[in-house]
């Protein structure tokens, strides 16, 4: 039996978690854990949100609330995340506790005491108008190497550039928008060398997590056991940004206090990208866990993260590829082949058949279970992740083509007791499944389970995968393992409107364009989101009249840059000729809530794709007209509503007046 310990990244506590932080991280190292624990390992997993990255305090300076109460929300989030996403931890904790405070205090201190870290001056951005140092992440401006006009002072979110605040083309405070300057501050460094910038306290969390997951079980000591034996493999699961810190920060860390096992291995993922944009909840790219899985059930979402793991390069997450390889794969493969073998068995014998004498066939089946389980446990040992799950589809494809090969159908008749051989090892081939699949999808494989007659939650080895079934055992009536994936639920299917992304939004900033008289550049806020639109509103509106105005906005239309400004959606107003005027939302309506009949996080359209539709007054002139939205090509008209509430206009236009 080995002993192992995991380490996964910890989550900013900033916002929701995308598909690309599941398939770079959390994914592959709940696979490992769970692949481990089948195997009689030892193993103990742990993580936890990170309270005080400045991405908190961005989100937090937004909404206009502590720090704290956005880390705390978001800890919950994230606990909810792991659990529908059937992600276990032996301890998700995070920073804000006293156990993590005592320990990363203790750890620091030590190390300062034998001269590893030291006090240094340095010069930082700083900002008048905030009379404070900004963090890098307060630091905006154009990205020397690509051009992106919102790269952060530490990092370009469009090309991955590693940067300095002063390398920024045109750098800004984030909060105030106007120019910073350098002054001198002082910090603590470790001493290498050289200045390095790293997540000194938020490392020390693995270690912290431990000795809570010990106290927790009321063996304070436990900790020591994965921490200080040497025989024990460290693992750090993570994504390819955060390389340096857990490779040589973290590894310096552990050296300089003693004691303290180092990595064995580092799994660190590329990136996941939501087709061939990174995901960004800023520019709308992507959608959350959350968003994802009201649309769509955890094991198909599972089964493809983990057949696009970004392990070696860049991978994309491809909404139609999705859907058609669950479709393809994982029910008409798997799934198919289970649900046959179990159905024609339950129907025909009532319980698993006693096996006759076996043929070539049988034998060759037989040998492929035990192939591929340890082709399954060996690329899951070596986190090659997409490899364990390729050679479980090979399995299921083995079935179908044995079964289909034996034709039970027709043995049934012919040869009854070589029917029941063909079964019994189709049976076989099914528990087989059920256990190499259970790290991938836990769910799916519990169906699995509780359909060959036996208990649930499964209680099982490894080794299980290659054990005989009970001649004689009872099986129930099965009912197909997984549903067939389709993009929307019938509801919306019935919407010619669900392409479009419109929801309402809040005017949170307006500011002049820097290269267009008539045009003028807003910040909105969709609930758990920000981002930039320009609009051509300037000729009509003050900035004034603007600001904290509840709006409609089309969030999913293609990035466009107006007069050198880049523009992530597009507000409506309406016009009969003279008179221009905003459309509003109903009041109460929370930003971020999607129209009526369209669909939020719907693919990517193209404006030429957007002018397909219409928008148009209709009804009584004045403050409650209704608006309508309608095919140009068709007859098809709903009311422009959100939750049943109609939008309106807030200056008087005539009837038949056009939406834009």
């Amino acid at each position: 039996m080995s002993k192992i310990f995991v380490g996964v990244a910890w989550p900013y506590a900033s916002g929701p978690r995308h598909l690309g932080h599941i398939a770079g991280v959390y994914l592959p190292a709940d696979i490992f854990r769970r692949y481990h624990r089948l195997a009689g390992n030892e193993i103990l997993m742990v993580s936890g949100s990170d309270m005080h990255g400045t991405p908190t305090t961005v989100e937090a300076d937004r909404l206009g609330v502590t720090p704290r109460e956005v880390a705390m929300k978001n800890h919950e989030l994230f606990l909810d995340t792991w659990k529908k996403l059937g992600i276990e931890f032996d301890c998700y904790t995070h920073t804000d506790t006293e156990n993590h405070r005592k320990a990363a205090q203790a750890f620091f201190l030590d190390l300062m005491g034998k001269g590893h870290v030291f006090r240094k001056t340095m010069m930082s951005p700083y900002c008048p108008k905030c009379a404070k140092f900004l963090p890098d992440r307060y630091v905006r401006g154009t990205c020397p190497g690509c051009g992106f006009q919102e790269a952060r002072g530490d990092q370009c979110d469009e090309c991955s550039r590693i940067l300095d605040p002063e390398e920024l083309i045109d750098p800004r405070c984030s909060h105030c928008k106007s120019a910073f300057e350098m002054r001198e501050t002082e910090h603590f460094f470790l001493r290498l060398g050289k200045t390095l910038y790293v997540w000194f306290e938020a490392v020390m969390g693995y270690y912290s997590a431990a000795i809570e997951w010990a106290r927790a079980r009321g063996k304070p000591e436990d900790w020591e056991r994965f921490w200080k034996d040497p025989e024990c493999r460290h693992y750090y699961f993570l994504a390819k940004d955060n390389i340096p810190f857990h490779t040589i920060i973290w590894p310096a860390m552990l050296m300089g206090r003693g004691g303290l096992e180092l990595p064995y291995d580092v799994p660190a993922n590329e990136y996941l990208r939501w087709g061939t944009e990174k995901f960004s909840r800023s520019r709308g790219v992507g959608m959350t866990v959350h968003e994802f899985l009201e649309k769509f059930e955890v094991d198909p979402l599972r089964y493809y993260l983990s057949v696009q793991m970004p392990e070696i390069h860049d991978a994309e997450f491809v909404l139609d590829d999705f859907i058609a390889r669950a479709n393809n794969e994982l029910v008409a493969t798997l799934g198919n082949f289970a649900h046959r073998a179990l159905s024609f068995t339950q129907k025909n014998f009532g319980a698993i058949p006693q096996p006759g004498e076996l043929d070539a066939e049988d034998r060759a089946a037989l040998q492929a279970i035990e192939d591929a389980a340890d082709a399954v446990a060996e690329s899951i040992e070596r986190c090659q992740f997409k490899h364990g799950i390729k050679h479980v589809i090979d399995l299921a494809r083995m079935g179908n083509k044995y079964f289909d090969t034996k034709a039970p159908w027709a043995l049934l008749k012919a040869d009854k007791a070589k029917c029941g051989t063909a079964l019994y090892v189709s049976i076989r081939i099914v528990k087989a499944l059920a256990v190499t699949l259970s790290p991938y999808l836990p769910h799916g494989s519990e169906r699995i389970w509780q359909q060959l007659g036996y208990p649930v939650p499964m209680r099982v080895k490894w080794e299980d995968a290659l054990k005989d079934v009970e001649p004689g055992k009872a099986l129930p009536i099965p009912v197909p393992i997984f549903k067939k994936v389709e993009f929307m639920d019938e509801k919306k299917q019935e919407s010619p409107f669900a392409p479009l992304d419109i929801r309402v939004a809040k005017v949170l900033d307006v500011q002049a364009h820097p290269n267009a008289d008539k045009l003028m550049v807003l910040k909105i806020g969709l609930g758990d989101e920000e981002r930039q639109i320009v609009a051509g509103l300037k000729k009509h509106y003050t900035f004034e009249e603007m600001t904290g105005k509840s709006i409609a906005v089309i969030c999913n239309l293609e990035p466009a840059k107006l007069r050198g400004v880049e523009s992530n959606g597009m507000l409506f107003a309406a016009t009969d000729g003279d008179v221009v005027s905003l459309v509003l939302a109903p009041e109460g309506a929370t930003p971020g809530t999607s129209l009526d009949g369209c669909m939020k996080g719907a693919p990517r359209i193209s404006f030429q794709d957007f002018q397909k539709y219409q928008l148009e007054i209709k009804g009584t002139e004045g403050q409650h007209a209704t608006l309508h939205l309608a095919m140009v090509a068709g007859t098809t008209t709903i009311p422009f509503f959100v939750n049943g509430k109609p939008f309106g206009v807030d200056r008087i236009v005539k009837p038949g007046s056009k939406v834009k």
